[in-house]
Formats: structure tokens, C-alpha cells, sequence
């Protein structure tokens, strides 16, 4: 079979092909660069949405891809020993933060890029994060279940006599220890010296162990506390105070919280090491600084 080329002549064959490749040149999604920024969900992220993503978004002429993530830091190693990095900049937890940076997950904050150490607060300024908020883990109690005489103390919690109901904590040495110290009567002063100690540690176990007929569930995320608190399967429950305050104030229910000896702590933007977005991450956090 023959085959043979065709030929495009007069004005109107050079018009349609100017328009087309003035199109492609044009197309908003042919050379749009991406950025991926994984943070909590939950309440968080749709306004980090409106107030970060969106207007860097545009300032920067770039699409935000958002993700969400639990804090489950062997999904992290995994992608990065992959060497298949998914994520550009990721939110963590202070203990994430430190974990992330001695493995070699999270590439070192350049701050001059970012406006400097200086311009920070000393607790915001990290080798591979730089804060962005910070929040309390509280204990909260469902106001329909626990009637009555209320709890207002953290020894309440510990407290399933005069107190009784489900319990649910966390799984997770994090806050967990801490609270079980600081309701044995060790003061927050003293608290990080007596857990560096093999009886601190032990004085906290058996604390919890006092708790742990009573503990319910022991969750991994935090939304499914707040989940089973709403749904009265437990009546008090550690959880972040972003969370408690969004079921009490926006979803109507009668959540109340407990902030005696809240555990508060720092979240931090992180740049995932192996991403080739190092120099937009870094444009992002500084913009959301």
C-alpha cells in the first residue's frame, strides 16, 4: 500500500496549526508544577487549605496535592528507602520530627531560606522542621454519659470509682507515661527526671496498670477516639483539643474537656528527603510562616 505525506497549505491550514500550538503552549495542566503537603485531615487541614494551600497556590502558580496521614512513621520509611518519595512536605509531631531526622527521612531546613532562626520562636526552630502550631493532648469526657459530679482533674481520669465508665488511651508510650506520672503526684517540674529513671518508668506502668481494666479501646489514630467519645462506647478519652473543640462547638456535642496537665507539644513542617521539590518546599514554608 502506498502511503504519502500531506501537505498543509494557504492561510487557513497555518491559522490551525499556530492555534494549536499556542494552546499546548497555554494549557494550564501541561507544565503546572505540583506540590504534595500531607498533614493531619480532621479539622486542620481544611483550613490550612484556605489559608496556606490555596493562596500559595496561586501566588506561586503551582497545584497543591494534599494527602492525609495518622503519623504512622513506617509508611515515611518506606516510601523514602524506596527511594519513591510520593510526599514533598509533610506535618509532624515533635517526636515524628525527631525520629524522622536521626533516620534520615527528612532533608535539613535550609533556614535561610525560610527568614531565618531568628525570626522564630526558640521551641519552632528544628535541623529538618520548623514549626507551624501548637496544640494539648486532653483528657475529655462525654457530659451525657458522666452526669451528675464531674471530672475536672487528671487524677479524675485514674479514677474509676468515683468516675466509672470506658476509658480509651492511645497506643503509644507518648503522653501516656506522663500522665500516669502526673497523676501518681509527681510534679511537672519534676516529671522528665523521674521518667529518665528505670523506677520512673516502672511507677508509670504500674499507674496504668491501676487503669487497665477500665481502658476499652487502645486507639492509633486520633479521630477514632473522638469517634468512639461521640458515640458514648467510651466516656473519656485522651485526644488533641483542636478535635474535642470542633465535636463540641461545630457537630453540637457534649464534650467537655479536662485541661489539668495537658501534654503540649509542637507540629512542624518537614521536607521528605529524596523529594525534587526541596526548593518549592522550602518557598512553601516560608510562605506559611
Amino acid at each position: 500500500m502506498r502511503t504519502r505525506r500531506l501537505k498543509t497549505t494557504g492561510a487557513w491550514g497555518v491559522s490551525a496549526l499556530m492555534a494549536v500550538t499556542v494552546l499546548m503552549m497555554a494549557s494550564p495542566t501541561s507544565a503546572q508544577e505540583q506540590l504534595v503537603i500531607t498533614s493531619w485531615g480532621g479539622n486542620l487541614q481544611p483550613v490550612q487549605r484556605k489559608v496556606y494551600f490555596e493562596p500559595f497556590a496561586r501566588e506561586a502558580g503551582v497545584k497543591i496535592v494534599e494527602d492525609e496521614w495518622g503519623g504512622e512513621l513506617a509508611k515515611l520509611r518506606a516510601m523514602v528507602q524506596a527511594g519513591a518519595a510520593s510526599w514533598d512536605v509533610v506535618e509532624v509531631s515533635d517526636a515524628q520530627l525527631q525520629s524522622g531526622c536521626n533516620e534520615g527521612l527528612l532533608e535539613p531546613i535550609d533556614w535561610s531560606k525560610v527568614g531565618g532562626k531568628d525570626k522564630f520562636v526558640a521551641d519552632a526552630v528544628h535541623e529538618c522542621g520548623v514549626g507551624t502550631s501548637s496544640s494539648s493532648a486532653v483528657i475529655a469526657f462525654n457530659a451525657d454519659k458522666i452526669t451528675g459530679r464531674q471530672p475536672t482533674t487528671l487524677k479524675d481520669f485514674f479514677d474509676p470509682i468515683g468516675f466509672p465508665g470506658p476509658r480509651a488511651l492511645r497506643k503509644s508510650p507518648r503522653y501516656n507515661l506522663e500522665v500516669a506520672l502526673l497523676a501518681d503526684g509527681v510534679t511537672p517540674a519534676e516529671l522528665y527526671r523521674v521518667l529518665g529513671t528505670e523506677e520512673g518508668v516502672t511507677r508509670a506502668f504500674r499507674k496504668l496498670d491501676q487503669l487497665r481494666p477500665h481502658v476499652k479501646v487502645w486507639f492509633t489514630q486520633w479521630a477514632e477516639a473522638i469517634q468512639l467519645l461521640v458515640d458514648g462506647e467510651v466516656y473519656m478519652t485522651m485526644n488533641g483539643n483542636g478535635r474535642v473543640w470542633a465535636a463540641a462547638t461545630q457537630d453540637k456535642k457534649n464534650l467537655k474537656i479536662i485541661w489539668d496537665n495537658q501534654g503540649a507539644g509542637y507540629d512542624y513542617w518537614a521536607i521528605v528527603k529524596g523529594t525534587k521539590k526541596r526548593d518549592l518546599a522550602h518557598r512553601y514554608i516560608e510562605f506559611a510562616s
